[in-house]
């Protein structure tokens, strides 16, 4: 009964705050993706890429930051907010997100199924229902912000928008991953958009992204390797794993284990990689 209440209340809550023209946070539509520990990881590393590009970058023109996966905007807010504090209007947000369902027959055939280890999450099957709705509350809560008119969002997969960028010739000074977690889309974004990093004498643009939680080498203190490899290659369109105490992203941690894209790893499951 306590759930259900608290549901209702985020709901209208919702319902209100949309009609009022107010930033709405539909936790019901799992929202709170950002956590405490990885919002601290992306804004210090936001910061840090500022202050390069304004010591380092011989081209002053504007600082593009481009973010693939948007949700809710929850990123898109914390990127928004820290480039207009620190620019001012010397800076161009692209996000990219189709917001349409793209879940796998894998997961779209989710059963919560306990007897097996590890068993799927079910978030991308659940986040894929209400998608439309998702996109609405998305271009409200952009709508509202003061930085918006830097703000360009290109609703197409990211295979489609690299032509967007390529046509433009945009250099990416912090390119931010956190769409499809499926092996060969992710590995896609992390290969291709890092080809668009700005590159000057000292200074370089940086990719990074989201859900890199568990390594393989971190992997293999749970598993055989060769067990590991069947699991791994068996749900490279998986979107989520969980297994024990601890979740995993088995297209991501295959990708990261192939790619050779430089990459550090922190511990609250952000990237950061480059060239």
């Amino acid at each position: 009964m306590k759930r259900l209440f608290i549901r209702l209340w985020f709901r209208l809550n919702t319902f209100f705050n949309f009609n009022l023209n107010k930033k709405v946070r539909p936790y019901h539509l799992l929202l709170n993706q950002l956590q405490k520990h990885r919002a601290v990881d992306m804004r210090n590393t936001l910061n840090e890429q500022i202050e390069s590009y304004m010591s380092k970058s011989n081209n002053k023109e504007r600082f593009v930051l481009v973010e693939i996966g948007s949700y809710l905007g929850e990123s898109l807010d914390l990127w928004g907010d820290i480039l207009e504090k620190k620019l001012d209007n010397n800076f161009l947000i692209i996000s990219i997100d189709p917001f349409t369902a793209y879940v796998s027959e894998s997961d779209k055939n989710w059963r919560p199924d306990k007897s097996k280890a590890p068993i799927k999450s079910g978030a991308a099957f659940k986040m894929s229902k209400v998608i439309e709705k998702i996109y609405m509350y998305f271009i409200h809560n952009i709508s509202l912000k003061k930085w918006r008119d830097k703000h360009i969002h290109l609703r197409m997969k990211s295979r489609e928008a690299i032509n967007f960028i390529k046509s433009y010739n945009i250099k990416i000074d912090f390119c931010y991953i956190d769409g499809s977690h499926y092996y060969e889309d992710f590995k896609f974004d992390l290969e291709n958009y890092s080809q668009f990093l700005s590159s000057e004498n000292e200074y370089k643009g940086i990719i990074c992204g989201d859900d890199y939680e568990t390594s393989c080498d971190e992997l293999l203190e749970k598993f055989e390797k060769k067990d590991l490899d069947k699991i791994l290659n068996a749900n490279k369109t998986t979107d989520c794993l969980i297994y024990d105490t601890f979740i995993f992203h088995p297209g991501i941690t295959l990708a990261m284990s192939e790619t050779k894209v430089k990459i550090k790893k922190f511990t609250s499951g952000f990237f950061v990689g480059s060239k």
